[in-house]
């Protein structure tokens, strides 16, 4: 009798919160921090028609001004728009957040809440035999290195991650360290996603435009020897009256033995706000199309070698812009139209990079 007694509050407690026959919900998403609300955060395309629709905290689509309940609702209601004799639909097979569908979140959030219900299982069995071993007690751990350290390059202050997860790098000597820019430990990694999806593509730009033609015609938008006299032409038209005319005559790769640098005049950075793979492809099909391209000094020393002030051209030496975009480069990289090509290339490179992330 005492142990009946005793356990049956437990199990009360345990069937009110065992979630196995619940719907899951976009709020569960939320509340689990799985999915973000706010705004233009889901996506649906049907028949060609893709829209952007906004997601409030308690889990509601809004669109062109109408809450709705769930996805279905509002999937189905959008699709009968186009299609009126469709009868069901499910929201979360047509609509995609982060560019996977919903039900690949609730997939997910099944899994983790069958995790805590087996742990809530597991002690309610110990419970009910009243075991009374003693847990072995658990080892203390080996102090972990300070998360973040500083290091001086000799140049700058570098800041260096040293999460677990950097086990087995190294950077400048110092085990179990990572540029924090570049970190892809559970801390860093969602803050650091946007620099190294570009640094990723801009290092397949350095390949490409060397050796792939195709490359260049689809994502540059020019052949090869069209695009370097493009190039040489800016150059001369940039740096007129600030750098000698024997250093203005000069072909596209014997400036590049000269370590002029190749650049974007309106910078990748600047697209970092972006969450839909589709608008970070057209993005990034305009950012590394010829318009947007330019050919600068390498660095401040490199400016220096040609007499150039390195305050008042600042915006023409690598390195020391500063964060800071020209009203005139935002001008042109919004007359750029990138080719349906050459978006579908860098949609498909997006994907990829976005599943090797997961």
């Amino acid at each position: 009798m005492v142990t009946s007694v005793s356990i049956k509050p437990k199990l009360e407690t345990f069937i009110v919160i065992h979630p196995r026959k619940m719907e899951t919900t976009l709020k569960d998403l939320i509340d689990a921090g799985i999915v973000s609300p706010g705004p233009r955060a889901l996506v649906m395309s049907y028949k060609s028609v893709t829209v952007h629709i906004d997601l409030d905290e308690d889990g509601r689509l809004i669109w062109n001004g109408e809450t709705y309940p769930n996805p279905s609702n509002f999937s189905l209601k959008f699709k009968r728009r186009i299609t009126p004799q469709i009868q069901t639909d499910n929201g979360f097979q047509s609509i995609s957040y982060g560019g996977k569908a919903l039900n690949q979140y609730v997939n997910l959030f099944k899994v983790q809440m069958e995790i805590e219900i087996l742990k809530k299982e597991l002690q309610l069995f110990c419970d009910i035999h009243d075991l009374e071993t003693e847990p072995e007690p658990e080892p203390e751990p080996e102090p972990e290195p300070e998360l973040i350290t500083k290091y001086f390059d000799g140049r700058s202050t570098r800041p260096l991650c040293r999460h677990s997860y950097n086990a087995n790098r190294s950077k400048y000597g110092i085990p179990c360290s990572e540029h924090v820019s570049d970190c892809r430990c559970p801390i860093h990694r969602s803050k650091t996603f946007w620099r190294r999806l570009t640094n990723e593509a801009l290092n397949l730009r350095k390949k490409s435009i060397v050796n792939n033609p195709v490359y260049s015609k689809l994502i540059v938008g020019l052949p090869i020897h069209e695009y370097h006299a493009f190039l040489e032409n800016r150059f001369r038209q940039t740096f007129r009256g600030i750098l000698p005319q024997e250093v203005l005559d000069k072909k596209y790769h014997q400036l590049c033995e000269d370590n002029y640098v190749l650049d974007e005049w309106y910078p990748r950075c600047e697209g970092k706000h972006l969450k839909d793979p589709n608008e970070i492809a057209r993005f990034l099909a305009k950012v590394f199309n010829h318009q947007n391209t330019q050919l600068i000094l390498h660095n401040n020393e490199h400016a220096r070698q040609f007499g150039v002030d390195i305050d008042q051209h600042q915006m023409l030496i690598n390195g020391s812009k500063v964060g800071i975009v020209e009203e005139s480069a935002k001008k042109n990289f919004d007359k750029i139209v990138p080719s349906e090509e050459a978006i579908s290339f860098m949609l498909d490179f997006v994907n990829n990079f976005i599943e090797k992330e997961a």
